[in-house]
């Protein structure tokens, strides 16, 4: 069964990972969410259809809520190898670098949280344990949900940014139901749409082969015309 989409604007810089929703918060910078925590998981990977930009998908371990961020091209490949078991890079990418680095130097992973939205833009953050220590390395939400998928990392996200964007999506979706066909776009989507025909990779929930068909496709060379 399909669901309702809306055309939306997206970030050309994709340096800053954005929400599907635009999110209003009072926040200023250096405020943080704080806790509760909740552990989710990647459900998958989608390309917008409107634009063809990569959202990875999180769901609640525990529950019905789901998470979707925009991310580039680079880091949307670097997940969606880890999630595909069957294709693997001959040589290490630059997550796997980074976990044999630190497994070099005798910290863990402990966890990665996506701990902030500021100016609509997620922040997270890799926690290291080393020598009963445990050390917080500033991230940006893909890298560190690379990283969690390639060392089994518990990926945790505040609450409150889970329910802001919840909050986001049900304003967008009132303020659609009041839209006449002659009012602008709204800078809103309310649900992917799973069913419909992508121009670039398959939905989240697409058999593997579709996405190691896709994996191969991939020219590596594109991934230079979006900025790390």
């Amino acid at each position: 069964m399909s669901t309702k989409s809306l055309t939306l604007k997206v970030p050309t810089n994709y340096d800053e990972e954005k929400p599907c929703e635009r999110v209003v918060t009072t926040r200023t910078a250096g405020d943080g969410f704080g806790m509760p925590l909740i552990p989710m998981q990647v459900a998958g990977l989608t390309i917008d259809a409107n634009n063809d930009v990569p959202i990875v998908v999180l769901k609640e371990v525990d529950g019905p809520r789901v998470l979707r961020i925009y991310i580039g091209y680079f880091e949307a490949s670097a997940i969606a190898i880890e999630l595909e078991e069957s294709v693997k890079p001959a040589r290490p990418m630059t997550h796997d670098l980074l976990r044999s680095t630190i497994e070099q130097l005798g910290a863990t992973v402990s966890h990665i949280a996506i701990n902030d939205l500021r100016n609509n833009t997620f922040y997270a953050s890799i926690f290291l344990d080393r020598e009963g220590r445990q050390l917080e390395v500033d991230s940006r939400p893909s890298d560190a949900l690379a990283l969690a998928l390639r060392t089994g990392a518990k990926i945790l996200v505040d609450e409150r940014i889970v329910d802001d964007v919840r909050s986001a999506r049900r304003k967008a979706k009132v303020d659609l139901e009041g839209q006449s066909d002659s009012e602008p776009e709204i800078e809103a989507e309310l649900e992917l749409d799973e069913s419909s025909e992508t121009k670039s990779a398959p939905p989240s929930d697409a058999p593997k082969d579709k996405w190691t068909e896709y994996l191969e496709k991939l020219d590596p060379e594109d991934f230079g015309k979006y900025k790390m």
